[in-house]
């Protein structure tokens, strides 16, 4: 009989570190390139565009709130074989890196496009005696894609959405007659998430989101 996970993550601090590849993507005009004046100099160097387009990539950590529930429909020619339902919550490390590649439409509006690959870490074992270990988590790369709005030169907002599929290489669970299971699945994964990134330099920002999982 198929077992049936239902993993959720309900990331409640995210914070990372983006790097933009292409910080300054828009072109200052003609007349700024020439050396003549000193003033014109200045205008280039610190020319910070509306829309931060181009290529980004990002380094997070993030604390989550992970829950899970694992169950499975008794089986009458292996009763014993059939694995203890649990469900439990807990808190667990998030290592993930994302690139992106941003597309101005309108003004400082446009929408991204990018991956994420990463590794979760192991919340300890859920349920009474220990009965569902899912162990660490490897996060395959993603598809992912949403919009962003600049509502300033150092000041961005994003929603997006991620499909993916993490691979739980060391889960273990307890059947019915107490024996321990390894199961291994790769687990497909959705995601919605909003961003905040605060620019601290011309190709660096700091940055702060929320992230449900499921």
């Amino acid at each position: 009989m198929d077992t049936v996970f239902k993993p959720c993550s309900k990331i409640y601090y995210l914070l990372f570190f983006t790097l933009f590849l292409q910080p300054n993507q828009a072109h200052a005009s003609d007349d700024n390139k020439v050396e003549k004046e000193p003033q014109a100099k200045i205008v280039v160097e610190n020319f910070a565009p509306s829309f931060r387009s181009g290529h980004n990539l990002s380094l997070f950590f993030s604390a989550e709130n992970m829950s899970w529930t694992i169950s499975q429909p008794s089986s009458s020619s292996n009763p014993d074989g059939t694995i203890l339902s649990t469900s439990g919550t807990k808190i667990i490390p998030s290592y993930q890196g994302r690139y992106t590649y941003h597309i101005n439409m309108l003004s400082g509006f446009g929408f991204f496009i990018g991956s994420t690959i990463g590794f979760l870490g192991s919340g300890g074992s859920y349920g009474s005696n220990d009965s569902f270990y899912p162990g660490p988590g490897f996060m395959f790369p993603s598809a992912l894609g949403g919009l962003v709005q600049n509502l300033s030169q150092s000041v961005r907002l994003k929603l997006g959405v991620e499909y993916g599929a993490t691979w739980y290489p060391q889960m273990k669970a307890n059947t019915v007659a107490g024996h321990r299971r390894e199961l291994n699945p790769t687990l497909d994964t959705l995601s919605i998430f909003l961003c905040e990134d605060n620019v601290i330099s011309h190709n660096i920002a700091i940055s702060l989101g929320l992230v449900y999982r499921q």
